[in-house]
């Protein structure tokens, strides 16, 4: 099973997880993302996705494939999925144990989830019962056993 050093994955931009789950959830059917799908959901222009991507391949969290496009390596894969994982469940949190409607909750939980740790989010996993879906009806990523 593939491990992700958690302190590492803490260091990844907000910007750069934004990357890694669209990245994740446009490639659930496919091998790779071309590049300019990825700039269009993403907003930006093509030069500045293929700075990021560089970034990221330098992290090994991504494979630049040129013209045929980028795709996760099992690292990026797993930090997306743990990354989707803290969004969903502290957006959980915050519908069932604080009332909020599923749309403002999302948009809160954006607002700060990245600041929030991998040990609180297993805290609120734990408090919320081990959900399997978030309020969308999306599915939580299980954690993966190995990582710290």
């Amino acid at each position: 099973m593939m491990e992700v050093d958690t302190a590492q994955l803490e260091k990844i931009t907000e910007r750069e997880a934004d990357y890694l789950v669209a990245l994740y959830e446009t490639s659930i059917n496919r091998c790779s993302v071309s590049l300019s799908s990825l700039a269009k959901q993403l907003n930006v222009k093509s030069p500045t996705a293929i700075e990021m991507l560089k970034k990221l391949e330098s992290k090994g969290l991504v494979k630049y494939l040129g013209r045929k496009g980028v795709k996760l390596t099992k690292k990026g894969v797993v930090s997306a999925e743990k990354i989707i994982r803290r969004h969903r469940l502290i957006e959980t949190l915050l519908v069932e144990k604080l009332g909020l409607d599923v749309d403002t909750a999302c948009c809160e939980t954006k607002k700060f989830d990245s600041y929030v740790s991998f040990r609180v989010v297993e805290l609120i996993n734990y408090v919320l019962g081990n959900p399997v879906c978030c309020p969308h009806g999306k599915p939580i990523p299980p954690l993966r056993r190995g990582n710290k």
